[in-house]
């Protein structure tokens, strides 16, 4: 299983500088730290992208249209898994 949690910086240096461990700062120390600043973040392979999806999208836009602009809403409709920064 894999579980986000915020904890405050001085925090998880305190648990950096023990020279002990317990099984839970192990736990924390193994952790990846998101990016500062990061966006909104989505299960991008949940999203529904697919050629019975893309090609009828295509059909109703312009020749030349960005394929950014087929997939926007796809993206923008996604359930957001974490909320974004300020």
């Amino acid at each position: 299983m894999q579980i986000v949690i915020d904890i405050p910086e001085k925090m998880y240096n305190e648990i950096i500088e023990r020279e002990n461990h317990s099984t839970v700062d192990s736990l924390i120390l193994d952790g990846i730290p998101l990016p500062e600043h990061h966006g909104r973040l989505i299960d991008a392979d949940a999203l529904n992208i697919s050629h019975d999806v893309f090609l009828p999208r295509l059909k109703g836009n312009v020749v030349g249209c960005p394929m950014d602009a087929v997939f926007a809403d796809e993206i923008n409709d996604a359930p957001t898994i974490i909320e974004a920064e300020d």
